[in-house]
């Protein structure tokens, strides 16, 4: 099983594809501001925010069919003009990995797991 940096999908065998979504997606999330590993940090945030025994629960999808394993590929044609703004990529390499992400939703050889949602609760100390 491969694991990306983020480890916040799965996928067997390897591919280029998604190895490049996790690169764009950071790049055109840090362009905003945003923190892409926040899941994980939660706990520790909500104790900084003075909230007490925190728990945590991690949901993540795992998908070898179904038009639902085309999440990725219509996430990314919808962010198109987001991460085109950020500089993250080409309208050229966008097609190119949404053309590859088709033909592995397609594929019921492989694994694919959507991104890990991370619940975070906690009282008020």
């Amino acid at each position: 099983m491969r694991r990306s940096r983020r480890r916040w999908y799965l996928h067997r065998p390897a591919t280029h594809a998604y190895k490049r979504l996790v690169e764009i997606s950071d790049a055109a999330n840090r362009s905003h501001g945003l923190d892409s590993n926040i899941g994980l940090k939660l706990p520790r945030l909500f104790r900084e925010a003075g909230f007490n025994q925190p728990e945590a629960k991690v949901n993540q999808i795992a998908l070898l069919r179904g038009e639902e394993k085309r999440f990725w590929e219509l996430t990314l044609r919808e962010a198109a003009p987001a991460i085109l703004a950020a500089h993250a990529s080409t309208s050229e390499e966008l097609d190119a990995i949404c053309e590859e992400m088709r033909k592995i939703a397609e594929d019921e050889s492989i694994l694919l797991m959507l991104a890990r949602v991370t619940q975070v609760w906690a009282r008020r100390a």
